[in-house]
């Protein structure tokens, strides 16, 4: 069974996904509504770029000191 803190995390677990699933979904739809000669590496570069403040906004934090951490960045060229 469940607790009240199990429940709220999850619930706020389930939300995260959904919010996410939305904003993953409308970057088709924003590539639809652009015109013809705008690429789809443009479109597609936009929404990281977007989804990166966004992750700044949610969590400054842990994005700045994943950042700041020269272990964490072993990925960046």
């Amino acid at each position: 069974m469940m607790n009240a803190r199990g429940s709220a995390i999850r619930t706020r677990a389930v939300l995260a996904v959904a919010v996410a699933s939305a904003l993953w979904g409308t970057i088709g739809l924003a590539a639809t509504a652009m015109p013809v000669d705008v690429p789809a590496v443009a479109v597609g570069a936009a929404g990281m770029g977007v989804g990166g403040v966004l992750l700044l906004l949610v969590a400054p934090r842990r994005a700045v000191a994943a950042l700041a951490d020269p272990r964490a960045r072993w990925w960046l060229v």
